[in-house]
């Protein structure tokens, strides 16, 4: 079996502008911004009022492909790994294709929820052995990775 050599050569995320901080959750239930804290470490979340998962992995590729100087053309594969899929049909990943222009690539989505990057990452590696693609964006909101694959450093 021969060994892939790949870089993950960028790393984009995208968050919604409304923050529910832990103050604005004790308003809601019986908690304390020190007893959620304490416990999970988070002092806020960030609120998708209006959209979907696709509007913020579209924004999130927008920006990637901008500050990596590539075409929206230029991406062959889109995985998408989450819970929160836009719709059981059409993939939340080739929504995201449509979204950003990506004419050439095909997605698919992944539907896992803390092990879905690695899962993901795992079925890049799998599919560019069988087609040998260069460029793939994987998705997991709301964090955006894109993995370029070198096919000419292949090593036994």
């Amino acid at each position: 079996m021969s060994k892939i050599t790949a870089a993950i050569t960028g790393v984009q995320g995208y968050l919604p502008e409304t923050i529910l901080s832990n103050h604005d959750l004790a308003q809601i239930v019986d908690t304390t911004d020190e007893w959620i804290l304490t416990r999970t470490g988070i002092s806020e979340r960030r609120i998708m009022k209006d959209g979907a998962s696709s509007d913020m992995a579209a924004e999130a590729v927008k920006q990637l492909l901008d500050k990596k100087g590539l075409s929206p053309l230029d991406i062959d594969l889109v995985v998408v790994a989450t819970v929160t899929p836009d719709h059981p049909f059409p993939s939340t990943a080739n929504i995201v294709c449509d979204k950003v222009g990506m004419t050439n690539a095909w997605g698919f989505d992944l539907i896992a929820a803390c092990s879905g990057f690695i899962y993901a990452v795992y079925n890049f590696f799998y599919l560019y052995r069988r087609f040998s693609k260069s460029h793939l964006v994987l998705q997991d909101p709301p964090h955006l990775v894109l993995i370029k694959l070198h096919p000419l450093h292949h090593q036994k």
